[in-house]
């Protein structure tokens, strides 16, 4: 049994705690699907990183375990929160077995034994009570974890490294395979999809594909790159993303629970950050076709990467994500180069319950001369969304619409 509270509340459990937010990660020194409880008392002060944690907690469950949440409603905190969140991470993977309140006694902390045995005579009961109320007090939240969500195969040391390329970048390219080499992985694949003229290792596979390449078919490449790959541990790239050294190192630190990955992003041309952590505050865009967008406008803001957002971008020029999920949820080939097509894969991934963490441990340079930073921040917040900053006139305008949009959103709401 893991207790993952704030202050240790299972009396003999294996005891860890740490600050709930983006860089939250037991799951980096707990192994995946190990605990045959994992628990969690009272100290969630806010439902902002709440699918972070239950992604978290969820991953370390074994299957046929328990996941139990003791908790108090309020501040946007409610039953349905948990379950409405439980469902659109883990849909028909768990069963709920209980969720109501609590006798007041499970304030005080609690032995393993006799947490275990009330969570067991949960699983005996005929069903539970068909509304829960809290009336004040607190709430519990069991479910059971039916079916697994890892791969027998899955290792942090297998990876797949997959390069699009229309042929134009050659040098760039080879110094990208060489910056792959120098990780020293103890098992990994170079797949490049499209054209490329220089020279091919043993460890390297060309996928010849020049269909469409006017219109530049990235998205048709990258699903090619996923169906050709060999491990589960999947890194894409457009052919201007050079791992930096020690990559791999922060990816084992960061550990091998993830679904979608960004890391630090650093432009070659002035050292600053790149476009690898925005979250897209507010976007327009105008219909063309049935799948195809224009963006209009929209607007991102740099996050501190303690913070989290549902709709971070995960942008196209580096994608790090397990095989198997661009095998369920592939890249909109309707759509190219030029198209906002990381944005609707993006879309895609959060409907479907797959979540982006920030990996800060590792990082990628952006050979590219064109600056593709933003200069507006959000401000860390640990229980809503951050106060933008940056150049004053930008952030008055966006302030400002913002405001009205809400005020309309409202009105309609109303009506």
């Amino acid at each position: 049994m893991l207790d993952l509270s704030e202050v240790s509340h299972v009396i003999g459990a294996n005891h860890w705690s740490g600050e709930i937010n983006q860089l939250y990660r037991p799951s980096s020194i707990v192994p995946s699907e190990s605990q045959n409880i994992v628990y969690f008392f009272n100290s969630l002060r806010s439902p902002k990183y709440l699918p972070v944690a239950l992604k978290e907690w969820f991953s370390l469950v074994k299957v046929t375990g328990y996941l139990v949440l003791d908790y108090k409603e309020g501040e946007g905190l409610s039953w349905q929160t948990i379950e409405e969140s439980m469902w659109w991470l883990h849909k028909a993977q768990y069963t709920i077995v209980y969720h109501d309140t609590v006798a007041c006694s499970a304030f005080k902390p609690v032995s393993e034994k006799s947490l275990f045995a009330e969570i067991k005579s949960y699983s005996n009961r005929n069903g539970f009570a068909d509304t829960p109320v809290s009336k004040g007090t607190l709430m519990r939240f069991v479910c059971q974890k039916n079916i697994s969500s890892q791969m027998p195969s899955d290792s942090i040391d297998k990876w797949s490294f997959g390069i699009i390329s229309n042929g134009q970048r050659d040098d760039w390219t080879a110094q990208i395979i060489t910056s792959i080499r120098k990780q020293k992985i103890p098992h990994y694949e170079i797949l490049i999809c499209g054209r490329y003229g220089g020279d091919v290792g043993k460890d390297t596979r060309i996928i010849p594909f020049s269909d469409r390449d006017s219109l530049g078919w990235i998205t048709r490449k990258k699903n090619l790159l996923a169906r050709a790959s060999r491990y589960e541990n999947l890194c894409l790239l457009h052919n201007r993303m050079l791992l930096a050294d020690g990559w791999y190192e922060g990816m084992k630190k960061w550990g091998n629970t993830f679904e979608v990955l960004n890391t630090i992003q650093t432009q070659k041309i002035n050292g600053k950050r790149g476009n690898s952590w925005e979250e897209t505050t507010l976007a327009f865009y105008r219909k063309l076709s049935m799948y195809t967008p224009r963006t209009i406008f929209h607007f991102t803001a740099n996050l501190d990467y303690k913070d989290w957002g549902k709709y971070i971008m995960t942008y196209g020029q580096s994608i790090i994500i397990k095989r198997r999920i661009v095998l369920q949820v592939p890249l909109n080939e309707t759509l190219y180069w030029k198209t906002p097509e990381d944005h609707l894969f993006s879309y895609d991934l959060v409907d479907r319950g797959y979540i982006l963490r920030l990996n800060p441990f590792s990082e990628l340079i952006n050979l590219d001369s064109k600056n593709w930073g933003t200069d507006t921040h959000l401000l860390f917040s640990p229980t809503s969304r951050g106060r933008e900053s940056g150049p004053l006139v930008k952030v008055a305008f966006r302030t400002t619409i913002l405001f009205i949009l809400s005020r309309f959103n409202k009105l309609i709401l109303r009506t």
